[in-house]
């Protein structure tokens, strides 16, 4: 339990602590607040950090599990259905810009892949 923490208060002070300071994120012991819902675990791979989170509604979990990635602490301002698609949003943004839509081309193409494969 203890290196929970850890890890979540490492990947935590990477997305910065000015949030914090704003009231979006809140690290009290074990609790943790997030501005969208909250927090089931938090996945870094190099300067990328996802929280992946439950969503709610009026501040009540509605069962959604949804992925909200960081790049280098910086908020993409979006989340994601899947890891996977959070994970190719990360990379549209790194490439193509903050005010990308690649990620979502890419996405649709996937889908339509998929669907295709199983008629």
């Amino acid at each position: 339990m203890a290196d929970k923490i850890l890890d979540i208060d490492k990947a935590m002070d990477r997305i910065k602590k000015k949030r914090w300071a704003r009231g979006e994120c809140d690290i009290r012991g074990n609790a943790i607040r997030f501005v969208w819902g909250p927090i089931k675990n938090i996945h870094t791979v190099g300067e990328y950090d996802i929280i992946e989170y439950e969503d709610t509604d009026n501040g009540i979990p509605n069962g959604d599990i949804l992925f909200h990635p960081y790049i280098k602490g910086r908020d993409t301002n979006h989340s994601y259905e899947t890891i996977e698609e959070a994970m190719a949003g990360m990379i549209a943004v790194r490439m193509d810009g903050w005010n990308t839509r690649a990620d979502q081309y890419f996405i649709n193409s996937i889908k339509h892949s998929e669907t295709a494969l199983k008629a």
